[in-house]
């Protein structure tokens, strides 16, 4: 990976601005397209969202932190996060 900072800017702080916009405008839901890529090598296949989130690339783990700000920021809990 040679470039993380372009995944942390898109991902992290482009969701953060995101949530606050919705915060801001009264948004009450959203929905998440993530990647498999938060579960990094999977111990088996299919991954279900239950499966342990270890990310092994800057994307997968820009990603995941959005998960979690999604559920820190009171939007519910994302799957597997």
């Amino acid at each position: 990976m040679t470039e993380p900072a372009k995944y942390f800017g898109q991902n992290v702080a482009g969701g953060i601005a995101l949530l606050d916009a919705m915060r801001a405008a009264g948004t009450k839901r959203i929905v998440f397209s993530s990647t498999a890529a938060t579960y990094g090598m999977p111990e088996k296949t299919p991954i279900v969202e239950s499966d342990p989130i270890r990310p092994i690339s800057a994307y997968g783990e820009s990603k995941r932190c959005v998960e979690a700000a999604i559920s820190w920021y009171g939007y519910g809990t994302v799957c597997g996060a």
